[in-house]
């Protein structure tokens, strides 16, 4: 079983309040379910209004497909022009 996941911290520029952030966030969150069927959530920085760190898992048997999937995960992220991409860790193990 292959096990692969990512860290991805951004900068959200014009948010004026959380109520803006979460929906861009919300936004991003669904969509990128929507294509890849993974687990996404929000792990970090909850209360700042222009800043979002979002967790990622997937479980996979083939190692390329997890890369792969990963690999299209962040390009759909950093396509997303009402963020910036800051910092990404990701790692993909053998479980």
């Amino acid at each position: 079983m292959i096990l692969a996941w990512a860290k991805i911290s951004m900068r959200i520029p014009g948010m004026k309040s959380l109520k803006d952030k979460r929906r861009i966030i919300k936004s991003l969150k669904d969509n990128v379910f929507a294509k890849f069927k993974i687990s996404i959530s929000e792990v970090d920085e909850n209360d700042i209004w222009q800043r979002a760190t979002l967790g990622l898992a997937i479980v996979s048997s083939d190692r390329s497909y997890a890369q792969k999937s990963l690999d299209m995960i962040l390009q759909l992220i950093s396509q997303n022009t009402s963020l910036e991409i800051i910092h990404r860790d990701f790692q993909i193990i053998k479980i």
